[in-house]
Formats: C-alpha cells, structure tokens, sequence
C-alpha cells in the first residue's frame, strides 16, 4: 500500500548511491527470456535476475554513457506498447547556453534494449522512433570513397540534424567527421571513438561500423555500433558554422552518408 514495508534483501552495487531503479528488459526482443538493469545515476548499471525478493547480478557494473554530459536519467513505466524509455538530464556549467533564459536541457528520449552479445547480455540505447517524424529535407545521400591526402569531402547542412554514418574502415587509422566545427574521431584499429577529449575505448573491430548523430543547437548525441555505445555533450555551436566535412587518414575509407534536417519539436 505505499505505507507499510517489508525488508526483503539488500543489492551490492559500489559507488552507486543516486536515481537508483530496477527494470526488466527482454533479450533480443524475447519475452521468454529476459534479465533485470540494476541502474544507478551515473548510468552505469549491473544486469542479473530478480525473483521478487532478491537481485542477483550476472554481470560487473556497465556503462552506459561515454560523454561529458549525461547524468541522473530515469525510464517510464507502462508505456503502451512495452518499450523502456530513458531520458537524462544533460548536466554541464552552463557554459553551453551563453544569451539563453535556461542553462541546463534534457538528452532525448531513447528506447533502451539488452541485446545478446560475445560478453552476454549487454544495454543499448536508440533515439526514439518519433524523432524520425521531425526530419525534413534530406541535405546528403552519398556513397563514397575517402583516401589519404585527399582533400575532405564538404557538405552545406542545416542547424538541426539527424546523421546517419556507415563506414568500411578498410585501411584507414582514422576517419574524421567534422560537425560544424566539432569533431568526431574513429579509429578502427584501435577500437576507439574519440570527441570533445573523451573517448571510448575496446570497441570490437569490425568490417561496418555505424554511427548516428543528433545535433541541436546546443547539444551533440552520438550513438555508435546501434547504441551499443552512447557519447552526450552540451556544446554551443557556432551559429555560422553550417558545414559538415569528413575525411581519411592513413589509408582508404568507403562512407555511406544521410544527412537530414530537422524541424523544432516546438509548434508555432
């Protein structure tokens, strides 16, 4: 009744102590197997079992996010049609938001699911489906190839976009994608995905690697190999900056590039 309590167990979980929450998500979109996300604040999370009474983690504690800044994120219970929803709270100085009657925002609201993986179950995150319904023009649809030395390949966009990135590594080091002034760094034989001086690392080598980008006019979210990992920045752009570029180095690259603009989520 919300009034009287039982104690029924305690769940380890070191250094987490915020937002805590306890979700069950299918694996692979199968009902008939499914794990529990123990969730702490800062986005790391531990997955295991829960009979009702007592937690049992399966795995050490995860992460969830990469970026600077993402923090004390929630999801809904009892959307209609099952899915867990997340959104966070894009924490920073206030340093993103110069001339603004607000200096902090929201991340958006991305579909969570475990999905099977070479070290068990692990969390992914998506940008909604509803957020495709704010794309407009589509700025670049091309398949091409990058080499060393070449000149980057440049683009006119928009202010507010939804990046679609697939890319076949092939001999590069690297892979540059510079958006509006604001570079994003893959290094393939390193495993590496670098932005704004943090970066992830140990990313399983792979002949395709994806990436999605959502940008904003003070915000940059990242979502690379389908969600599996998630970089958030607040970042003010610069308003006159409105070129996307991209380019090799250290060896040959094959890009499959959509750009869209979007329109405001506001109604006028």
């Amino acid at each position: 009744n919300l009034k009287e309590w039982t104690f029924e167990s305690e769940a380890a979980f070191p250094t987490a102590h915020e937002c805590p929450e306890l979700f069950e998500l299918p694996v692979d979109d199968n009902a008939q197997e499914t794990r529990w996300v123990l969730w702490s604040a800062s986005g790391n999370h531990l997955i295991g079992r829960f009979d009702g009474h007592t937690f049992s983690a399966q795995s050490e504690v995860l992460r969830s996010e990469w970026g600077k800044n993402c923090y004390a994120g929630q999801t809904w219970n009892n959307v209609p049609d099952g899915r867990r929803i997340f959104i966070g709270w894009m924490n920073s100085d206030g340093s993103a938001y110069r001339d603004m009657p607000f200096n902090q925002q929201m991340t958006v609201p991305r579909e969570f699911k475990l999905k099977m993986t070479g070290d068990g179950p692990r969390l992914f995150a998506w940008p909604v489906k509803e957020l495709e319904h704010l794309r407009r023009e589509k700025l670049v649809a091309q398949g091409f190839q990058l080499d060393e030395g070449q000149p980057p390949r440049e683009f006119a966009v928009g202010e507010l976009l939804d990046i679609e990135a697939m890319v076949k590594p092939g001999e590069a080091k690297a892979i540059v994608l510079d958006i509006r002034g604001v570079p994003v760094v893959y290094r393939p034989q390193e495993g590496v995905l670098e932005c704004q001086s943090t970066r992830v690392e140990g990313m399983p080598q792979t002949d395709a690697f994806n990436v999605r980008v959502l940008v904003d006019r003070t915000s940059l979210e990242i979502f690379a190999l389908n969600g599996r990992y998630v970089m958030s920045f607040c970042w003010p752009f610069d308003a006159g900056n409105r070129t996307l570029r991209i380019w090799a180095e250290g060896g040959r690259a094959d890009v499959a590039l959509n750009v869209y603009e979007l329109a405001s989520i506001w109604q006028k």
